[in-house]
C-alpha cells in the first residue's frame, strides 16, 4: 500500500537496444506488448517505425516497475541479484529489457487523466512521472511532487540557428567561449529547456530567450527550481526538474 510521503524520487534509464537489434527482437516486442497498460499498447499500435513502437513499449515497462515500486508490489530486495546495474549510490537506475520482461509477469492497470497542456498523470496514484526518450535509450522520473525530465543525445556540431532561436544571450555568449565542449553545452541547455517546459506543462514555447545555463537562478510560478542531471550514457545529457519544497508559490 503506497504511503504518502515515504516515496523517495526515482529515476529509471532502459535501453531499447535489445528490441532493434538480434533475432529475437521481434519475440521481445510481442511479450512487451502483453505487458504494459492499454493506453501504451493502443499508442504503440498506431508507430509507424520499430524505434517509435520500441520507446513506446520501453517506456511503459518503466512505468509498470515504477508503480509497482511506489505502490510496495515490487520491494529492493534481491535487485542486485536480477540484472539491475547500480550507479552513483542508486540515483541512476539503469535496466535492460530482458530484465524488466522477466521481473514483470503481468500488467498492473494504469489509467491516466492530462492538464491543460496535454501532460499526463496518474489517476489513482498520488505521485507524478514523466517520461523522455533519445536514440536509443528511454527514461523515466517517479517523484512525489511534479517533474520534468529530457534525455538528448548528442548529434550534429551544427545547431547555430536552433541556439539563434532559442537560446539567451547569455547562453549564446557561453557557447561562443567552449570550444570543443560546445556540442556537450548546447545539448545540456537543451535538455535543461525541454525539462523545465515538462515540468510546467507549457512545452518549449515560453523558455524562448530564457537563461539555463547553470549558475543562473531559475524559477517557474514563483518557485525556486532543483535540478538533477547527468552527462550519461555516454553522448547522452540528462535533466530532471522539479519544484524546491520549500519554496513558496
Amino acid at each position: 500500500m503506497y504511503v504518502e510521503g515515504m516515496m523517495r524520487n526515482k529515476n529509471y534509464l532502459l535501453s531499447i537496444r535489445e528490441f532493434l537489434e538480434g533475432e529475437n527482437s521481434g519475440m521481445l516486442l510481442k511479450e512487451a506488448f502483453c505487458k504494459v497498460d492499454v493506453k501504451r499498447r493502443s499508442k504503440a499500435e498506431r508507430m509507424r517505425t520499430d524505434r517509435g513502437k520500441a520507446a513506446c513499449l520501453g517506456a511503459g515497462l518503466l512505468l509498470q516497475l515504477a508503480v509497482r515500486e511506489a505502490v510496495g508490489a515490487c520491494g529492493d530486495a534481491g535487485r542486485r541479484d536480477m540484472g539491475e546495474e547500480i550507479h552513483s549510490e542508486d540515483v541512476l537506475r539503469r535496466f535492460s529489457v530482458s530484465w524488466l520482461l522477466e521481473s514483470i509477469s503481468y500488467s498492473i492497470p494504469i489509467s491516466y487523466y492530462y492538464g491543460k497542456n496535454g501532460k499526463p498523470y496518474f489517476q489513482e496514484y498520488p505521485f507524478y512521472f514523466n517520461l523522455s526518450h533519445s536514440g536509443d535509450y528511454v527514461f523515466c522520473a517517479l517523484s512525489s511532487g511534479e517533474v520534468g525530465a529530457d534525455i538528448q543525445q548528442y548529434c550534429s556540431n551544427d545547431n547555430k540557428r536552433l541556439a539563434e532561436r532559442f537560446f539567451s544571450p547569455q547562453e549564446i555568449l557561453a557557447l561562443q567561449g567552449c570550444g570543443e565542449g560546445k556540442n556537450a553545452l548546447f545539448y545540456r541547455l537543451w535538455a535543461r529547456k525541454e525539462a523545465y517546459g515538462k515540468l510546467t506543462g507549457e512545452g518549449i514555447a515560453p523558455v524562448i530567450g530564457m537563461n539555463f545555463l547553470p549558475e543562473a537562478a531559475q524559477r517557474a510560478g514563483g518557485r525556486k527550481l532543483v535540478w538533477e542531471e547527468y552527462s550519461e550514457p555516454e553522448g547522452y545529457h540528462l535533466a530532471i526538474c522539479r519544484y524546491d519544497a520549500h519554496s513558496l508559490e
